[in-house]
């Protein structure tokens, strides 16, 4: 076996144990070896980054709620929790820069140079969509921008959705930014 398939074996094998975060590794070194993904690839990186910060996502909104309690007591543990509120924060922070130095470096370039509507529409809603998960912690200067950044990048996807063939309005809808 080639070491692309052997990757991609074993990200299906890490998706199957819920595995996401290794899932996520494998899937950056297929694209790190290569920037022509196929549809399965692509839905793979997608399906192994999105569980990844959907689970850092949930675990934040838990923290900043019981953050919100312990205000809401008075006791001494509210350092506690923001510290470790922070810890989450920054772990989100660093997987969505991982998965947006990939896109921007290795996949949107090559998406461009094979000329690959589909997939240019794919990563730059990925691309969109971490920015925006970006945008959600609060670090002020860090939203601003990320909001800001998440907002421009739906702008290609709307004028490479002319150029795909979609039979389902419901289906085109989801493709692009709105």
């Amino acid at each position: 076996m080639v070491e692309r398939d052997i990757n991609v074996f074993k990200a299906k094998l890490a998706e199957q144990a819920e595995r996401y975060e290794e899932m996520a590794e494998f899937m950056a070194r297929v694209a790190n070896e290569s920037t022509d993904l196929t549809v399965e690839e692509r839905n793979l990186l997608s399906v192994a980054y999105k569980n990844v910060i959907g689970a850092k996502r949930a675990q934040w909104r838990i923290v900043s709620s019981l953050e919100v309690k312990e205000e809401n007591t008075g006791t001494n543990k509210g350092s506690i929790i923001k510290n470790y509120k922070g810890k989450i924060e920054s772990e989100l922070n660093v997987t969505c820069t991982e998965i947006l130095n990939l896109l921007e470096e290795r996949l949107i370039p090559g998406a461009e140079q094979a000329q690959s509507a589909d997939s240019l529409v794919f990563f730059y809603k990925m691309k969109g969509d971490y920015y925006r998960y970006q945008a959600e912690l609060p670090v002020a200067v860090v939203h601003l921008i990320r909001k800001r950044h998440s907002k421009r990048l739906c702008q290609p996807t709307k004028r490479l959705k002319k150029k795909l063939i979609i039979f389902h309005p419901q289906v085109q809808s989801a493709w692009v930014c709105t």
